[in-house]
């Protein structure tokens, strides 16, 4: 559904119920859909979107970038293939360039931090 989302307000909205679906719950270390998401590819669709936003300078789309990377976070720490994945797609760069540029942002370094532990495990 978000890849075909074309509103911004409705994307946002449905990052962040996907967040809300694979963050970790009291006693658990994973969710359930955080497995379901990696089996049905999610690793790239989110790292196709996340290049997207990365090159609006919007508001909006800055939050939307940080639900989309909160939900990222918690797919690369179960997809095995994740660093393989986003090499193949061209986006290493791209977190590179995030993490530079929102490095005093509470909210999107732990997530971007996160997602570039899982790229150097390969």
């Amino acid at each position: 559904m978000l890849q075909g989302v074309r509103d911004h307000v409705t994307a946002c909205s449905l990052a962040g119920i996907l967040h809300e679906c694979v963050s970790p719950k009291l006693g658990q270390r994973h969710s359930p859909a955080v497995k379901q998401l990696v089996a049905m590819n999610a690793t790239q669709i989110l790292v196709k979107l996340v290049q997207q936003q990365q090159l609006k300078e919007m508001s909006l789309a800055e939050s939307l970038l940080q639900e989309l990377l909160w939900v990222l976070a918690q797919v690369a720490q179960k997809d095995v293939k994740f660093s393989i994945k986003v090499r193949l797609l061209g986006a290493t760069k791209v977190f590179h360039h995030l993490l530079k540029t929102h490095y005093d942002s509470t909210k999107m370094v732990f997530p971007l931090l996160l997602v570039i532990k899982a790229l150097a495990k390969n």
